[in-house]
């Protein structure tokens, strides 16, 4: 009877400073739950967004492993988590704590891995483009690799984490129960070794992270500045269009398919008729010397001095006076010969004018939309960038009080229990500050993805809206008649 008194009394005690201590962590509880409501929310979006709604791609399919696993973190570990705190000394099963640990474990290696394949996809699109790619065929065996490596790195949670005993040192004789690892000495240097390599695998995450996304940005940058460099400068206006002067005849030259020269056409015809016009003028020169005869009017005037000519003369002399006209209209002819060529050369350029330049507006038009797309492609990659950057420094940021705390309470064990309440209050908010990341990174994805953005939102008013869809086909009719 008296030990039946003393049972009663022992669980009443426990069941006292059990309450006491989550009346404590109420803050913290709530603050977790509202970290639950919204992963909850958010992670499922980016998993429809993202797997069903656009185009599947290596990239696209990382994320959607993220989101799955922050899933599975808000589900199963944050619940587990608001039970830790709310039975702080009394811990209901065995098997959840083991679950608990474990998915606790597998989901946090397994977002790291990721992020990690992330990095290295992006490495590759960004400074590696001409190398292979990985692909969607690759995405889903990476995807493996990476399951079963979180499985064989979480696996000792399940050996390690368990309900044991604790002494509550306020109230000396006073033994609680809580989800934590064996006190046996016989584990404590595998459990040493194991949360040394799960400290491995975060540093090495972290150095290589940094590392990878050093080079992506140093390339983008570099990117920035020779593309936009080319892109901004003014198309040269480089039409050819046909000469229409000499000297431009002269330096086009070869130029077309057609070549023309014309110097050497015009200097030719130059010497033919300089040749032939100098033969003319030397005929009509020595026909008038040898029959002293000048003009018509000369010989009207020495009719008296002069003998009749002959009519065999009569002809010579109509035929010289018609040679002498025709070597008149070839020196008037001579008198300008390139611009009988350049007039021919402004005939072929009014005729061929408008389709060379149609053909440059079409180049420029063309060199213009190459931009643009060059420009869009930048920006895009730019974007995506920064959000897995995001993504993985809001991972390693989340985790660093998280393991801070860890490794300073395996260093100095139980002091927790002397903390006071503002204290115990931060040291639990900050030991679960791992939860964050699973919770950001929907936020992440919508500030940097506006199309994700406006899916969200679109899936809220349809929800909103449901009950009332004729109400909202009113209102949207109401607003459409005041738009116009």
């Amino acid at each position: 009877m008296n030990n039946s008194t003393g049972l009663t009394g022992t669980d009443d005690e426990l069941d006292r400073v059990n309450d006491e201590m989550a009346v404590v962590l109420q803050p913290v509880i709530t603050i977790v739950s509202i970290y639950m409501i919204v992963g909850l929310i958010g992670n499922p979006l980016v998993i429809y967004y993202y797997g069903f709604s656009v185009k599947p791609s290596p990239s696209y399919n990382f994320i959607v492993l993220v989101a799955v696993f922050d899933l599975v973190i808000c589900c199963i570990c944050i619940p587990f988590e608001i039970i830790d705190m709310m039975f702080s000394y009394k811990f209901p099963s065995s098997i959840g704590c083991k679950i608990f640990r474990f998915v606790d474990y597998f989901s946090s290696v397994g977002t790291g891995l990721v992020l990690i394949a992330i990095a290295v996809d992006r490495y590759r699109k960004v400074c590696q483009p001409f190398k292979t790619q990985i692909t969607i065929k690759m995405t889903k065996i990476i995807i493996c690799i990476v399951c079963f490596a979180s499985v064989c790195i979480s696996w000792p949670s399940f050996v390690f984490y368990d309900v044991h005993a604790v002494n509550i040192s306020s109230i000396p004789g006073l033994v609680g129960y809580d989800c934590t690892t064996v006190r046996e000495k016989q584990y404590k240097l595998y459990i040493t070794i194991f949360n040394g390599v799960c400290f491995l695998i975060f540093l090495v995450s972290i150095i290589t992270l940094t590392v990878l996304y050093i080079l992506v940005g140093t390339k983008l940058c570099h990117l920035k500045r020779f593309r936009f460099s080319t892109t901004t400068k003014k198309p040269s206006k480089n039409i050819e269009t046909p000469p229409t002067s000499s000297s431009e005849i002269s330096s086009h030259k070869g130029r077309f398919k057609n070549e023309i020269k014309p110097n050497q056409k015009t200097t030719q015809l130059l010497q033919i008729n300089k040749t032939k016009d100098a033969n003319n003028i030397s005929v009509l020169n020595q026909g008038r010397r040898n029959l002293n005869v000048s003009t018509p009017e000369s010989t009207q005037n020495s009719n008296n001095e002069m003998p009749l000519l002959t009519e065999k003369d009569n002809n010579f002399i109509s035929n010289l006076n018609l040679t002498c006209t025709k070597v008149e209209i070839s020196l008037n002819n001579l008198q300008h010969p390139i611009s009988a060529v350049t007039s021919d050369f402004m005939e072929s350029d009014s005729n061929t004018r408008n389709p060379i330049h149609n053909s440059g507006n079409v180049r420029q038009r063309s060199l213009v939309h190459r931009n643009k797309k060059i420009r869009d492609q930048y920006i895009h990659l730019k974007k995506y960038t920064l959000l897995m950057f995001s993504v993985s420094l809001a991972f390693i940021m989340s985790f660093v009080p998280h393991l801070a705390l860890m490794t300073w309470r395996t260093l100095v064990p139980h002091e927790g229990n002397i903390m006071t309440k503002d204290q115990l209050v931060a040291y639990n908010l900050f030991l679960r500050s791992w939860i964050i990341s699973s919770v950001v990174n929907p936020l992440i994805y919508g500030f940097f993805n506006a199309d994700f953005s406006s899916f969200v939102f679109g899936r809220i008013k349809r929800c909103l809206f449901c009950g009332n869809k004729q109400k909202y086909e009113t209102n949207s009719k109401q607003e459409s008649s005041h738009t116009t």
